[in-house]
C-alpha cells in the first residue's frame, strides 16, 4: 500500500517529477504580466514605458491591461499570489533626465495602484521570494542617505504587510547591509529556510567584479558572511535554485565593462556553505536568463558574447551530470530580455535588445518537449529592461 503523504514529507513529495507531470496536467498555463521597459538602450525619458500588457497562454496573444502609475525600468515585479504584483523602484523620468526612484504600486484586478515607497530610490537591484513568503530587495544604483557617496548600494529591504486586504504594504530597512555594495549581483532564495545567497556584481569603485558572496538569514534580518568566495569572479551573471537546493551560478563577465567573459559556472551547496565549480558553456555569456525546467535541467538563453554580440543561441544544464548542452537558437537574438515559466512546463521568452539599440517587440516559447523555440504574438510595443511575472 503506497504510503500517503503527510505534511512533513509534502514538498518532497510534490517534487517528484513524476507527479509534478500530473500536476501540469491539471493545471492551466499561468498568465504572464509584462511591465514598463524602455524602447530603446541609452534612450530619452520619454521612452521609458509605462504601459503593461499581459500574456495568455491560451490565444498565444499580448493584452493590453491598466497602465502603471509611474513609468519605468530596470524595475522590479515580484508575484505577491492571489494575481497580485508588487512593483517597485527602477529609473523614471523626471523632466528631461531618468532619475532613480523609490516610487511602488500593486498590480491586482487589471489596474495599478500606488503603496508606500521603498526606504531607498534604487535600480538595478535584485528581489526574491524567501521561504515563508516575505519579498527581499537588494544592491542595485540608487541615493541612500546612508550611503550618501556611493550610488552602489549596499542596503536590502523587505516588504511588510500591514493589511494587504486593504493594499497597506511598508518597506522595512533590513537590520544589518551587505557587507559589500553590489550591483549586476544576483539574489536567490534558498529552500525551506528563510535565507537568501547573494553573489558577485561589482562594487561602484573600479570595474573589477565581486568574488565575495554572504547569505541574507531573514530571522536576523542580517547579512552574514561566507568562509570562502566564488571559484570566480562574476557581474552580470545568471542565477537559479536547482531542484536539490543547490544554485547554479552561470557566465557573466569578471569586470562591469564586459571584458573577461565566462563560460565557466559553479554550484553553490547550501549543505556546505561553499562553491564548487561545474561544467563550462559552449559560449561565454553575460546578461542571459537562467530558467528552471520542469524536470530539474536549467535553460540558459541569449545575452552578450564576445565582442559584445547579441547571441541567439541557448543551452541546457544537467545538474545530473554537470554538463551543458546546446538547446539550439532562439528565433531572435537578444540580451536584457525576460524568460518566465508559463506553469505547463514551457517558457516565455519576452522583448529584449537587437544590435541597433531598440527594443524587440517579439515574444517566442521554448518547449522543453520538442526541444524547440517558436514565434508567439508580440507584445504592443518594444521592450527592454522590462519586468515580466507570472500570475
Amino acid at each position: 500500500m503506497a504510503t500517503k503523504p503527510t505534511a512533513r514529507r509534502l514538498v518532497p513529495w510534490l517534487e517528484d517529477p513524476k507527479r509534478i507531470d500530473v500536476l501540469r496536467s491539471l493545471f492551466p498555463p499561468r498568465r504572464v504580466l509584462i511591465t514598463g521597459g524602455t524602447a530603446r538602450q541609452g534612450g530619452a525619458p520619454g521612452q521609458l514605458h509605462a504601459s503593461a500588457e499581459i500574456y495568455d497562454p491560451a490565444s498565444g496573444q499580448f493584452v493590453p491591461t491598466g497602465a502603471m502609475i509611474a513609468a519605468r525600468a530596470s524595475h522590479v515585479a515580484v508575484a505577491l499570489g492571489q494575481e497580485r504584483v508588487i512593483v517597485s523602484g527602477g529609473l523614471s523620468a523626471a523632466g528631461n533626465s531618468s532619475r532613480y526612484t523609490d516610487s511602488a504600486e500593486i498590480y491586482a484586478g487589471g489596474t495599478f495602484r500606488a503603496v508606500s515607497s521603498m526606504v531607498v530610490s534604487r535600480a538595478g537591484h535584485q528581489a526574491t521570494v524567501l521561504y515563508g513568503g516575505t519579498v527581499l530587495m537588494a544592491g542595485g544604483v540608487g541615493t541612500d542617505p546612508a550611503e550618501p557617496m556611493d550610488p552602489t548600494l549596499s542596503s536590502a529591504e523587505y516588504l511588510n504587510p500591514l493589511c494587504a486586504s486593504e493594499f497597506r504594504y511598508e518597506f522595512v530597512r533590513t537590520a544589518g547591509a551587505m557587507m559589500d555594495n553590489r550591483n549586476r549581483h544576483t539574489l536567490t532564495a534558498l529552500k525551506r529556510r528563510p535565507l537568501a545567497l547573494v553573489a558577485g556584481g561589482y562594487p561602484g569603485s573600479g570595474e573589477l567584479a565581486l568574488r565575495s558572496a554572504e547569505i541574507y538569514d531573514h530571522q536576523s534580518r542580517t547579512f552574514l558572511p561566507l568562509e570562502g568566495t566564488m571559484v570566480e569572479p562574476r557581474v552580470a551573471h545568471a542565477a537559479v535554485l536547482l531542484r536539490d537546493g543547490r544554485v547554479l551560478l552561470a557566465g557573466g563577465s569578471t569586470s562591469n565593462g564586459g571584458a573577461g567573459l565566462q563560460r565557466s559556472a559553479e554550484l553553490f551547496d547550501p549543505a556546505t556553505m561553499s562553491f564548487t565549480a561545474t561544467g563550462s558553456m559552449a559560449s561565454a555569456r553575460d546578461r542571459a536568463t537562467a530558467t528552471l525546467l520542469p524536470d530539474g535541467r536549467v535553460l540558459i538563453a541569449g545575452g552578450f558574447g564576445s565582442n559584445g554580440a547579441i547571441l541567439r543561441s541557448a543551452e541546457i544544464y544537467d545538474p545530473a551530470t554537470g554538463r551543458f548542452s546546446s538547446a539550439g537558437n532562439m528565433r531572435a537574438e537578444r540580451a536584457y530580455h525576460t524568460a518566465t515559466p508559463l506553469g505547463d512546463g514551457r517558457i516565455l521568452i519576452a522583448g529584449g535588445l537587437v544590435a541597433n539599440g531598440d527594443g524587440l517587440s517579439s515574444a517566442e516559447i521554448f518547449n522543453p518537449d520538442s526541444g524547440n523555440f517558436s514565434f508567439t504574438g508580440s507584445m504592443s510595443v518594444g521592450r527592454l529592461h522590462h519586468a515580466a511575472t507570472a500570475l
